[in-house]
């Protein structure tokens, strides 16, 4: 039998497939394109730069004496704390096509050419978040910084489960949407960050999964996880809704 996170999860997977499908079902315009481009910038930095702060406190935990008859405890963070640090390293680097490390929102930013996003102003502070974006940013930011780990176990987790059908779509959109004026349709080389993460998702969804049956969601702790998932998940529902209309523009 499932638990209530994860039966929570597996839903918040199913929807996420349907999220951009306004986007899809319109002929899109290369300044919607740049627009998607430019706003999840902001949400997959956010999640990636995040990540180092949630092993922070994780490690500051590990790195206090533990009684002997917590051992049980520890492990369990040992388990977090590794499998969280892989994503992260996977997060970072990039082979495929063209190998090398790279952070991964910085990959993203290759297709900000084809559709005349503006990745200087994404560098400098040109280009700012919507209230939509930055709703998620600071839902992650809380989740991944909480006292309790547990707290981004479950954010994570919800990251993970919902990534590889938004990703999917995102391709699709990428690759059907107009090139701006002058240029051409993404390349290979451009589309990496997403053909990247079709192979990642699968391999971090499976493994959250497993982190999510491995933990134990004592007294208290369920609610508390799954009130963070939730509100990843309903942050993420409500920066794709900001897209659906007027999806040419």
């Amino acid at each position: 039998m499932i638990s209530a996170l994860e039966g929570q999860l597996q839903a918040a997977g199913t929807s996420a497939r349907f999220w951009l499908t306004p986007l899809l079902n319109h002929s899109a315009s290369a300044s919607s394109a740049a627009r998607v481009v430019e706003q999840f910038y902001f949400v997959n930095r956010a999640f990636v730069l995040g990540l180092p702060f949630y092993l922070r406190t994780l490690a500051k935990e590990l790195n206090r004496p533990w009684d002997t008859s917590q051992s049980a405890d520890r492990e369990e963070l040992e388990e977090v704390f590794a499998a969280v640090a892989k994503i992260l390293a996977d997060e970072s680097q990039a082979g495929g096509v063209h190998g090398g490390r790279f952070l991964h929102h910085n990959l993203l930013l290759r297709l900000a050419e084809p559709f005349g996003a503006d990745a200087e102003g994404l560098r400098t502070g040109r280009v700012t978040p919507t209230a939509a974006t930055t709703r998620v940013v600071h839902q992650i930011h809380s989740s991944l910084t909480d006292p309790c780990h547990i707290a981004g176990v479950a954010a994570i987790a919800a990251v993970e489960r919902i990534a590889l059908p938004m990703i999917l779509s995102m391709k699709d959109f990428f690759v059907s949407a107009a090139p701006a004026s002058g240029q051409s349709p993404p390349s290979a080389h451009q589309l990496e960050h997403l053909d990247l993460h079709i192979a990642l998702e699968v391999d971090h969804a499976n493994e959250t999964q497993s982190l999510v049956s491995m933990v134990r969601f004592n007294g208290d702790l369920e609610a508390v996880a799954r009130s963070h998932a939730h509100g990843v998940v309903q942050s993420f529902h409500d920066f794709w809704l900001q897209f659906s209309v007027g999806a040419e523009g």
